[in-house]
């Protein structure tokens, strides 16, 4: 049998208030920039719910991107919208120095010369072990070292 007045009077004790309310008005922890966009990795979704657009999320995730400061980004070429291509010019707006992985089953002719001309994004071929990924990494750290003294 649990005594109700012994759990409420440790309700706060062990956990901090709440600061937001969910979509169903109950007590909720704001997400920060940096926890949101990890949300954002971990279930591909910003919203309260599995059915929001790339678009409708994009905005988001640059407003997010902008307050943080980031070592790369990892963007898929063929995401649904806008896409990697489409995005990279907003990235670079905000970060001109950011370097950035594009990842993607197939490059055409256009992102190629895209990456070429941009000098701080690598495109990666899907599916990649993590060798490739780790090659990668380094790839782009020496370009924004090499960025960072040439400025």
């Amino acid at each position: 049998m649990a005594n109700r007045s012994l759990f409420q009077s440790i309700r706060g004790a062990l956990l901090p208030p709440t600061t937001a309310t969910n979509a169903a008005a109950a007590p909720a922890y704001a997400l920060g920039p940096q926890a949101a966009l990890a949300q954002l990795a971990a279930t591909g979704c910003l919203t309260n719910t599995y059915y929001a657009s790339a678009e409708t999320q994009l905005d988001r995730v640059l407003e997010l991107a902008a307050g943080l400061e980031a070592d790369l980004v990892i963007l898929d070429l063929n995401m649904p919208g806008l896409g990697g291509a489409g995005t990279l010019p907003l990235l670079r707006a905000l970060r001109p120095a950011l370097p950035v992985l594009l990842a993607t089953g197939r490059l055409d002719d256009a992102t190629v010369s895209a990456l070429r001309k941009d000098g701080k994004a690598l495109g990666i071929f899907k599916p990649f072990s993590m060798a490739e990924l780790d090659l990668k990494f380094k790839v782009l750290e020496t370009l924004r070292h090499a960025g960072a003294a040439g400025h």
